[in-house]
């Protein structure tokens, strides 16, 4: 009676890495709108411009803070503020979405069964899912870059999260 009956379910996930974008925040005089960032306007973002021939992503490079440097800063740079005395536009040249983050991989398990009682129309349902199972390290998107308007970007472009760890949990539930 307990080793038969169970119901299993898995899912696997595996995906190549999130697309996302690279922005950045202008000096408050470069900005064309204080709601263009507004997300229920379609994150029209700000974004730097790139430096041809540096490369974007360093992967696994540890910064000095101990989080992961994924986006190499040096290969953009942020739109001057000005030119010839007149404010620059703070859009750059980059791509909408022009990286991508680590792939991600997730496997989760369910465990289910009923157990039926000397009681009549009384059954137990027991129920154990598994989130991550494997406990797979995925991490999140970068943040955004910055530094001075008009250079090249000195900061940003660090992961420093996660998605969630393996999480297990029990239910044990009563039909009657």
């Amino acid at each position: 009676a307990v080793i038969g009956g169970w119901q299993v379910s898995i899912i696997n996930t595996m995906q190549s890495g999130t697309p996302f974008n690279l922005t950045y925040g202008p000096a408050a005089q470069n900005q064309v709108s204080q709601q263009i960032s507004a997300t229920y306007r379609g994150a029209n973002e700000y974004r730097p411009n790139v430096n041809p021939g540096v490369k974007k992503i360093l992967n696994t490079q540890i910064a000095s803070n101990g989080f992961i440097q994924y986006v190499n800063p040096a290969a953009f740079s942020l739109p001057a503020t000005t030119v010839g005395g007149a404010p620059a536009s703070p859009f750059g040249n980059a791509a909408r979405n022009p990286l991508r983050n680590t792939p991600f991989y997730q496997t989760d398990l369910a465990l289910n069964k009923k157990f039926s009682t000397p009681i009549e129309g009384l059954k137990v349902e027991f129920r154990s899912e598994f989130y991550n199972l494997l406990n797979h390290t995925n991490l999140y998107l970068p943040s955004t870059i910055g530094g001075t308007n008009g250079s090249t970007a000195s900061t940003g472009g660090i992961i420093s999260s996660t998605f969630e760890p393996r999480i297990i949990q029990f239910g044990l539930k009563v039909l009657y």
